[in-house]
């Protein structure tokens, strides 16, 4: 994920995740989640009958830990856009959109 400097009130890290993961400060922030997946972010229904091979299928992995990884520093990110153009999306901590 990204946070958007302007956006995040929280300009100090806690030492709680679920704070530290939304940091804004100067260059805003940048996580990412590493380990479960969380299968309440599937689109749509999933079915009862579903095995973790089939959760697996739909890009659903499992495994005992979810660490977060936090990065405060300057970034700028750049999107590929479906017709091969590339667009500077965040710069300085902000959308660029």
């Amino acid at each position: 994920s990204l946070t958007d400097a302007r956006l995040s009130r929280i300009d100090k890290f806690m030492a709680e995740i679920l704070y530290d993961e939304n940091t804004g400060g100067k260059y805003g922030n940048t996580h990412i989640a590493l380990g479960a997946a969380y299968r309440e972010c599937l689109k749509g229904k999933p079915n009862p009958e579903w095995k973790a091979a089939d959760w697996q299928k739909h890009g659903f992995n499992n495994s005992v830990v979810h660490s977060d990884v936090i990065s405060t520093t300057d970034r700028t990110v750049t999107a590929t856009l479906q017709n091969g153009k590339e667009k500077v999306i965040y710069k300085k901590g902000k959308f660029t959109i």
